[in-house]
């Protein structure tokens, strides 16, 4: 049926599809968001943000000084490989006594920001009171993590009630599953010694020229080889 090149040359192929499919080095959790899907939630945009859930915990008191929080999160975003790769800067959503979080870890309408899952959260900014299209539940790994999370902050961003932000005895917090605005404010951590993950946020993230996907260039390949084939059992008939 097919010749010993051909069949070398196929062996070849699903060699390097086993690869592709099954190298851990190739596989990564942190899903980010494509040009056409960006094109799609956010028509005209030229850049993305991404944010997400700190797998690890940090005190909220006694600290008020907004660089540990922002320094925490830097360091969990480096632990990623794919995070680390995009080469930004990553800021604390959290509001302390002296600094907001809209400040802080600015968000636009201009800017959509997705989580570590590859989904839109919000095309209105983090701040705009009105909810997020879905959880901030997304580890820098890509992984789920429900859990309750220091921010300090009320659902625009600042500072809630002037009062409870970190650094505080007491700390607004939200909850990373959260609907409408509970992801960032739905309840008053008193005495909050005890370590509680807090979200970070990307810089904004310039959208690269798509390149072809493996798999693409995989069928291309494979398409070729059949066509070689062909030609080579024409040519003998």
């Amino acid at each position: 049926m097919f010749d010993k090149t051909t069949v070398r040359g196929l062996i070849a192929l699903a060699f390097v599809v086993s690869v592709v499919l099954f190298s851990p080095q190739l596989q990564a959790d942190v899903v980010l968001p494509t040009p056409a899907r960006m094109q799609a939630d956010a028509p005209g945009a030229t850049s993305y943000q991404i944010a997400f859930v700190t797998s690890d915990g940090i005190a909220a008191y006694p600290s008020s000084n907004i660089t540990d929080y922002n320094n925490f999160v830097a360091a969990e975003a480096s632990n990623d490989s794919v995070l680390a790769s995009l080469g930004v800067s990553w800021h604390a959503i959290a509001s302390t006594l002296t600094v907001n979080a809209n400040t802080n870890a600015p968000s636009s309408s201009s800017i959509p920001v997705y989580n570590t899952a590859g989904q839109l959260l919000t095309t209105e900014g983090l701040y705009s009171g009105n909810g997020l299209s879905a959880l901030l539940n997304g580890t820098q790994y890509g992984s789920v993590l429900d859990t309750p999370v220091y921010t300090g902050s009320g659902p625009d961003g600042t500072e809630l009630a002037h009062f409870y932000g970190l650094g505080s005895s007491g700390v607004a917090r939200g909850i990373s599953n959260g609907s409408g605005t509970a992801w960032i404010s739905n309840y008053i951590s008193y005495g909050p010694v005890n370590p509680l993950p807090i979200y970070g946020l990307s810089s904004p993230i310039t959208v690269s020229t798509p390149e072809p996907s493996t798999f693409a260039l995989l069928a291309a390949g494979a398409i070729g080889l059949i066509g070689y084939t062909w030609r080579r059992r024409k040519r003998a008939a």
